[in-house]
């Protein structure tokens, strides 16, 4: 099993031992590096079985462009259970993680035993694979040791072809069960089961739509971004047409290509943004995602006989639809079968800032105050570099950073669909890790908001285990803004134990003076500055990170801001649902 997961690309494995996985974790530690340089399999432990999940779906997000799945082992039971949420998440926004379930012993199983972590005077061992069974893509039920392999094979292609997470089932006494080794020999088939003649039908259609449009656009939704970033990328450039990107294929493109336009999101959109979105008489939408918050509570257009829908698997142009294709084979396809000089190219349409008839937020009494509007373009300009992968909790985090024009190359991580506070710490944790498995350019940055933080801020103890230099910005506004602005904002519900963030790389190991050194903490414009001079001078320059196994600390900027200050976009959606009564 080990040897298979690790020809997919997986070179790092979270979780957390238990007494039904012991046994196998050690195999773990056999998968060596090759001459060629290939490393073998490392174990990350995690501080809980919800935070292995995230961690595991950070570090498959990271690896989007290449399809390797994150991988996560937990003990039955009490562990399986505990990675629920996150597994559910993964499920929900496409991210394609193998959790390996350490099950009790067949005869166990068998017999009913009442063995510890199961329910009941006759206990059914199988009952928390039922649970999951609603979550979860498919799953390999390993008993058979002369079958086991097959179904290994069978759930891994899965899991990639589907981008969704898979189980394997796995009874502690098939630890050491002998098995033919000879299907290693033989990679594992991963493309996807393409209908050719429809391929060929959609392609067909697509392209007479984009001939005949007199003015088209490109919308970059949330599929092609997990299953076809770089052929997206390579049909922006092709088409050279408007391209907007939704919240949830923000980073999908890059922001400095002359065809890109901006983030569309109904009226939470810059000027000028909206209204050249809906002049179109055509959008191609690769990977087109309706989910509420993506589409400003199912506001978005264009209507269906407007609109080409690529899919993870299927395309609907001009409400015709293709089953069995799939989105980067078909992009790709496309860039073959389309002459630029055939399509008509609109100008790009000239882009402001927020919409005169937002309403502005009261000015704060102080000036120096740190604002919701003012500190995410500072921090676009100021903070973030080419080349590194963000990460925004939900909550203020998600809506401000949609303001924010990223660095070429730089990509955004969060649960925009999902939306699990907490998510993106051990996210982070993942998806550095990748980057260094990958030994690829960049940094992870990590923007979360203090009620986010409490749930997962154990993972900050790892990340300082493990050395990685994640840069940590929490937004310290003082409990659940985002549910404050929901309802209750001075309800008790919505507030949190203070907590002196000073303290957070102590708490985990690092010595006094060394903490003091990696912590800043603004509660002023002018503070925030400085604190960005504090940032380049102690992050390093992105020469230096090509060396990626150079060990490192994290780095902790606190932000504070008003606990009912809300981004525009934040609180314009909030104004529209309660108009709308969604």
């Amino acid at each position: 099993m080990w040897k298979r997961i690790h020809q997919t690309g997986v070179r790092s494995v979270m979780g957390v031992p238990g007494d039904f996985n012991l046994n196998f974790l050690d195999y773990i530690y056999e998968i060596q590096g090759d001459s060629d340089g290939q490393a073998g399999l490392t174990w990350i432990g995690n501080s809980n079985e919800l935070n292995a999940a995230y961690a595991a779906d950070g570090y498959a997000r990271a690896r989007e462009g290449d399809g390797t799945p994150g991988c996560i082992v937990t003990t039955h039971g009490v562990g399986e259970l505990s990675a629920l949420n996150g597994i559910a998440g993964a499920s929900c926004e496409s991210s394609a993680v193998i959790h390996v379930v350490g099950q009790t012993g067949r005869a166990m199983q068998e017999d009913h035993m009442m063995i510890h972590h199961s329910i009941g005077l006759r206990p059914d061992h199988q009952l928390y694979n039922k649970v999951s069974s609603h979550i979860r893509h498919t799953a390999a039920e390993l008993w058979d040791p002369q079958k086991a392999p097959a179904e290994i094979d069978r759930v891994i292609h899965e899991c990639i072809i589907s981008r969704q997470p898979v189980c394997i089932y796995f009874p502690i006494d098939l630890t050491d069960a002998k098995v033919d080794p000879n299907p290693l020999n033989t990679p594992i088939d991963l493309e996807p089961p393409t209908d050719t003649t429809n391929q060929a039908a959609a392609i067909s259609a697509i392209v007479s739509a984009l001939e005949a449009a007199k003015n088209p656009a490109i919308l970059v939704d949330h599929q092609a971004k997990v299953f076809a970033p770089s052929p997206a990328r390579r049909l922006v450039a092709h088409l050279r047409i408007p391209t907007y990107a939704a919240p949830m294929g923000k980073g999908c493109v890059d922001e400095d290509d002359p065809n890109y336009v901006g983030i569309y999101n109904s009226h939470t959109s810059f000027e000028g943004v909206r209204e050249g979105y809906e002049a179109a008489d055509l959008v191609l939408a690769l990977g087109w995602w309706p989910s509420n918050l993506n589409t400003l509570f199912f506001s978005r257009g264009p209507p269906p006989e407007k609109r080409i829908d690529l899919m993870s698997d299927s395309a609907v142009v001009k409400c015709a639809q293709y089953e069995n294709v799939y989105i980067a084979q078909l992009i790709s396809r496309l860039i073959e079968s389309i002459e630029p000089s055939k399509i008509a190219h609109p100008s790009r349409p000239k882009v402001g800032g927020v919409p005169d008839d937002v309403p502005a937020p009261p000015p704060p009494l102080d000036p120096e105050q740190i604002t919701q509007a003012w500190v995410w373009p500072r921090l676009g300009k100021a903070l973030f570099r080419k080349n590194d992968q963000i990460l925004a909790d939900v909550g203020t985090a998600t809506s401000g950073i949609q303001d924010v024009t990223f660095p070429r190359g730089s990509n955004l991580f969060c649960q925009y669909y999902w939306g699990s506070i907490g998510f993106t710490c051990p996210a982070a944790l993942g998806a550095e890790v990748a980057r260094k498995d990958m030994g690829r350019i960049g940094r992870t940055v990590l923007v979360i908001g203090d009620g986010s933080l409490m749930l997962t801020l154990q993972e900050v103890g790892n990340m300082v285990a493990k050395g990685l230099g994640i840069l940590i910005v929490i937004i310290n506004n003082g409990g659940y803004t985002i549910e404050r602005a929901i309802h209750g904002p001075e309800m008790s519900y919505n507030d949190i134990p203070s907590t002196s963030y000073s303290h957070l790389l102590p708490l985990f190991g690092v010595d006094v003076e060394t903490a003091k050194q990696r912590y800043r903490r603004a509660s002023t414009k002018s503070e925030l500055d400085e604190a960005m001079g504090w940032v380049e001078d102690m992050t390093p320059s992105l020469a230096k990170t090509q060396h990626t196994a150079e060990k490192q600390l994290p780095l902790v900027l606190e932000v504070v801001m008003g606990k009912m200050d809300l981004p525009w976009r934040l609180r314009e959606a909030l104004r529209f649902r309660k108009e709308r009564g969604a």
